[in-house]
């Protein structure tokens, strides 16, 4: 078997570009930021989808749901996206530009 040194060189660079973001602490912030946004988009997306789509076949069941509200998701949501504003505008900035990034890339190669 041979070694996937493209993937091993490609990974290297972009981990060289990160830690000229400023650092260690500046990607564990990003890390951070980007953990929390992923959690408000899903209980986000779990909330919307109980009214949204309400008779969908579901593999399980959310604790704590009053009819179309699922409060656990509701709660986790609003907790997430409260700390996504403990972070510095230039950290928020630089996740959402990732993210954005993220999109382009995402529906360029999933175009059909």
């Amino acid at each position: 078997r041979r070694t996937p040194w493209v993937a091993v060189a490609f990974l290297g660079i972009l981990a060289i570009a990160f830690l000229s973001l400023g650092g260690i602490k500046r990607i564990a912030q990003l890390t951070d930021w980007s953990a929390f946004f992923i959690f408000a988009a899903i209980n986000l997306a779990v909330v919307v989808l109980r009214y949204k789509e309400p008779r969908t076949q579901r593999p399980f069941k959310v604790p704590l749901s009053f009819g179309k509200l699922a409060v656990l998701p509701a709660i986790g949501f609003l907790f997430s996206a409260a700390m996504l504003f403990s972070f510095d505008l230039e950290e928020t900035l630089l996740g959402l530009g990732i993210v954005a990034l993220g999109a382009v890339v995402y529906f360029v190669l999933n175009k059909k």
